[in-house]
């Protein structure tokens, strides 16, 4: 420590002030010697409450992260209502060098809202070790890259966006409850009321990386397109269910909710895209073509 002039008060104990000197030196290098964390770390923590009564993480650990292909998706099992997931199954070699299996079970409810398919690419990590012939399985799966062309569904759920306040002394409006289909660099959101706009869905998706936001109203039914400047982005967004937000100097939760599979619902309860209408079809100039012609659609195009 360096020299300082110290003042002790009246009948106050040198030693006691010297121990005291000491202890914050000594917190101040367990302080120096803790965990640094960089972004995309993932972490284990358990939580207890501060003097004040607030929640704090205590015995931080970073966990390992893997990286993995998928080998076989989780798989909807609607004959099965208990435990209607199939887990999915994943490969990876650095596992595979610690003895025993290379494989890792995956499961739906590690996934988020991503809908894998074999060939993608993952990070994960283990936060417990297997049972003895049992295959270890991966939490905190999340999407690093994948083949899909631009145009494949990552993934098909529901999301519960709380709405700003309508002003002092007027009631709460009700949260969004949308539809949400994820694309590799777009998310399109159905159900939006007629006084639902760009900047409200902003407040909430620009804090989750989105950079653009297109809102078509129709009659029966208004779509937004919200743009991700990545595939990774999108991941990002769809990797946790639960993602809190300041807004109106206050912390709302927006949720990302399950949907059953389209297989396994009636019609009218199917997510919708937004439809062009039905095109029109002519003669081409040359033998045996023919010109099909779509109404423009802002929208559409967007996305």
């Amino acid at each position: 420590m360096a020299a300082a002039d110290l003042w002790l008060e009246p009948g106050e104990d040198p030693q006691r002030v010297t121990d005291k000197l000491t202890e914050m030196a000594n917190e101040k290098e367990r302080s120096a010697s803790l965990l640094r964390l960089a972004e995309e770390d993932l972490v284990q923590f358990m939580v207890k409450l501060s003097v004040e009564g607030f929640p704090q993480a205590v015995k931080v650990r970073r966990m390992q992260k893997y990286s993995g292909t998928i080998l076989r998706s989780p798989e909807w099992n609607r004959d099965s209502p208990e435990d209607p997931w199939k887990p999915g199954l994943a490969v990876c070699q650095e596992i595979g060098h610690y003895g025993g299996s290379s494989e890792v079970l995956i499961r739906q409810d590690a996934c988020g809202q991503i809908c894998f398919q074999s060939g993608d690419k993952v990070t994960f990590c283990i936060p417990q070790a297997a049972e003895p012939g049992a295959l270890p399985e991966a939490k905190l799966v999340m999407l690093s890259h994948t083949d899909r062309p631009a145009g494949s569904v990552l993934a098909c759920c529901r999301i519960h966006l709380p709405r700003p306040g309508a002003g002092e002394g007027k009631p709460q409006p009700a949260p969004l409850s949308l539809d949400l289909h994820a694309f590799a660099s777009k998310v399109v959101l159905s159900g939006l009321s007629i006084d639902v706009g760009e900047a409200e869905l902003m407040r909430f998706f620009s804090k989750q990386g989105a950079t653009k936001g297109i809102v078509a109203h129709a009659r029966g039914c208004s779509f937004a397109s919200i743009t991700f400047p990545s595939a990774a982005d999108i991941a990002t967004f769809l990797g946790r269910d639960a993602h809190a937000f300041a807004d109106d100097k206050e912390t709302r939760i927006a949720l990302l909710l399950n949907r059953v599979p389209m297989n396994s619902h009636s019609c009218s309860e199917q997510a919708r895209l937004p439809a062009l209408p039905a095109p029109s079809l002519r003669p081409g100039e040359e033998p045996s073509a023919v010109i099909i012609n779509w109404t423009p659609l802002q929208l559409a195009i967007g996305y």
